[in-house]
């Protein structure tokens, strides 16, 4: 018998990273768009930095209420 916990993966905190062919994390380069599942809120990224400030803006407008749009 298995112990493993189930785990719930909510749309409205779910996001999906599509990375360009382009992107070497490497060296740093990152080349690519994230998505949230649930608003279809999308933002064009180069960063880790930017990937994590979208993934924050989208959680607190949603929080707040606030529609949001694309970046």
């Amino acid at each position: 018998a298995s112990s493993a916990t189930m785990v719930s993966f909510p749309e409205d905190r779910s996001f999906i990273l599509y990375l360009d062919g382009e992107s070497d994390e490497t060296l740093g380069q990152i080349i690519a768009r994230v998505e949230h599942v649930d608003s279809g809120r999308r933002a064009r990224i180069r960063s880790r930095e930017e990937f994590w400030n979208f993934i924050v803006q989208v959680l607190s407008d949603q929080r707040e209420g606030s529609p949001g749009g694309d970046t």
